[in-house]
């Protein structure tokens, strides 16, 4: 499979990768909060940048929607804190397989993350990392270097006007 390169382009409900894959989700919390996630119970949630790891195989672009346009019934994990936070920017990976435990294994290696978040059914430790400060640099650093030779291309999705790359 050849690799496309990494492109960036702004976000809106039309322009969405239909396909198949996984996607990091790049968010900013302005204040310091505790949230009840649900069977998680109260967990103390610091200022500062997460990246969420998630695998959307029947399309990227209904999953993707969800996000952007959060919903008022609290399902998953992230759906207790994308209440609270900035979305800034979706870092899809399209894929037939899903990649999110491969990704979450080396973001593992690279931020610290809050244990069993996002991560019930899975052998990671968990699916949302935090970093103090933007995270962009280091998330295109391992991108580029990705050793994983499963997905067709990566697109950036741009959801805010904050600069990013």
């Amino acid at each position: 499979m050849s690799h496309e390169k990494i492109y960036t382009i702004l976000a809106h409900s039309d322009n969405l990768p239909k396909e198949k894959g996984s996607y990091l989700l790049i968010m900013r919390l302005e204040r310091s909060m505790y949230l009840n996630v649900g069977a998680l119970g109260s967990l103390k949630f610091e200022a500062g940048w997460y990246i969420y790891v998630g695998s959307a195989m029947n399309g990227l672009s209904s999953r993707l929607k969800r996000y952007l346009n959060p919903p008022r019934k609290l399902r998953w994990h992230i759906d207790y804190l994308m209440e609270h936070v900035k979305l800034i920017q979706i870092v899809c990976f399209i894929s037939s397989e899903p990649l999110e435990e491969t990704l979450a294994k080396m973001l593992e290696k690279h931020f610290d993350y809050i244990r069993g978040f996002g991560a019930t059914d899975a052998k990671s430790a968990s699916h949302l990392f935090v970093s103090p400060i933007n995270p962009i640099d280091k998330i295109q650093y391992i991108t580029e270097n990705l050793s994983i030779r499963q997905f067709t291309r990566i697109i950036c999705l741009q959801i805010s006007n904050e600069i990013t790359y």
